[in-house]
């Protein structure tokens, strides 16, 4: 059984929340300026749109990405923090609901992976409470 804690969270919605409107609208103007710029991406990779544009839209990413970054300040430089969006988030492996093992798998408990799970089984094959100390959950989805 592994003793890892939960991941911290970062909330986006609670922290959009207490940003003014200035803040929000200089966020929310990054944020569109960069979707544009991973389309324009995507297209010059698929249409071969050229040297030119490529060159431009890589450079627009790594400019909005900066100043995006920098539009927050870090609650602290210590605690990293997983977006919530993201969902669960397995304690050992890391994979989620998006980005299962390699050999598929679902939850067990709430963070903590079937793979895991069979993998941490004691050697007789009994599987009836998962490392985490809960009985694995039937109805929670699985990830493939």
């Amino acid at each position: 059984m592994t003793d890892q804690p939960s991941f911290h969270r970062l909330d986006g919605a609670e922290i959009w929340g207490t940003l003014t409107s200035e803040e929000k609208a200089e966020i929310g103007a990054i944020a569109i300026e960069l979707v544009a710029t991973w389309r324009l991406q995507r297209r010059v990779y698929e249409d071969q749109l050229g040297d030119v544009l490529g060159r431009a839209a890589d450079a627009a990413d790594i400019a909005l990405i900066g100043l995006l970054d920098g539009a927050l300040e870090a609650e602290d430089d210590i605690t990293p923090r997983v977006p919530s969006l993201l969902g669960g988030i397995y304690r050992d492996c890391g994979c989620t609901q998006e980005d299962a093992c390699p050999s598929g798998c679902g939850w067990a408990c709430d963070d903590f992976c079937t793979t895991c799970a069979a993998e941490s089984a004691p050697p007789d094959g009994a599987r009836d409470v998962a490392p985490c100390g809960h009985s694995p959950d039937p109805t929670l989805t699985a990830v493939e």
